[in-house]
């Protein structure tokens, strides 16, 4: 059975292609003033002035707290763009396995079936696997478009499950995808991405299970920025009303979380 991860209390936000100024966010990637346009973005998007680059205007978002984490962070100059704007940063952590570590110690906390799972978060750079005595990082290969691209993406996270396996099949995976997920009149629903997820996604994760050995694991979905939120927010709660999660990789990944952690 696969299933789109449960997360009340969680709201993805897609604010990765946000205007600021003559660009975006994901344009201004590896520009010297992207922590400042980050906080120009966040600051829109707390007031309801954020335009994406097809010109949606984005919904208010009355976050109270940011936090910031992933593997691509530069936490100085995170701290140095947030703290001159009068911001604080409740949470930093350039660790990359910190969604993937985190999201499997609470799957942990949840009871017998969990003890074994195993949690994949596949980034648009990289691929992190985290199971009960295991993890596993692996870069994507700056090689040639494969000819079946989706086998190559079968194969490369299928590889890095196997690996966080570590022999033992679990009980549950949940895989997190840098896409949109979501359930629609039944069927699991996978939005686009640099690799090809967009389409029908039962599929898909059944043949990367299938491929890894782990075709009697139950499994879930979900986006890897509403993956960092979940966990952080049942491991970190925040004080206060609102919390901005915000993942830095190739991209910038975002999702709202209400006070009460989700169940």
């Amino acid at each position: 059975m696969v299933n789109a991860w449960p997360h009340e209390g969680i709201a993805p936000i897609e604010l990765w292609d946000v205007r600021v100024g003559d660009s975006t966010l994901y344009g201004l990637r590896d520009d010297p003033s992207f922590y400042r346009s980050l906080v120009a973005a966040v600051l829109a998007l707390r007031s309801g002035k954020a335009v994406r680059e097809g010109g949606e205007r984005l919904p208010a978002a009355p976050w109270d707290a940011v936090a910031l984490v992933g593997g691509a962070l530069d936490e100085t100059g995170a701290r140095d763009a947030f703290d001159a704007a009068g911001i604080t940063l409740d949470v930093v952590a350039a660790d990359p396995f910190f969604a993937s570590s985190h999201a499997r110690e609470v799957l942990a906390e949840f009871g017998p079936a969990y003890d074994g799972a195993v949690v994949i978060d596949v980034g648009q750079t990289s691929v992190k696997g985290a199971g009960p005595a295991t993890r596993i990082h692996r870069p994507r290969a700056a090689a040639a478009v494969a000819l079946d691209a989706r086998a190559e993406l079968v194969r490369y996270v299928a590889s890095v499950l196997a690996d966080a396996c570590a022999g033992s099949v679990p009980g549950f995976v949940l895989l997190a995808l840098p896409c949109e997920v979501e359930t629609r009149d039944g069927a699991l629903l996978l939005g686009s991405s640099t690799y090809p997820t967009a389409g029908e996604g039962e599929a898909l994760v059944r043949e990367i299970l299938a491929s890894a050995g782990c075709e009697s694991a139950a499994s879930g979905v979900v986006n890897d920025a509403i993956l960092a939120a979940w966990a952080l927010a049942r491991r970190v709660p925040s004080l206060t009303q609102s919390r901005l999660v915000l993942t830095l990789g190739l991209g910038v990944g975002a999702a709202l979380v209400d006070r009460t952690p989700p169940a």
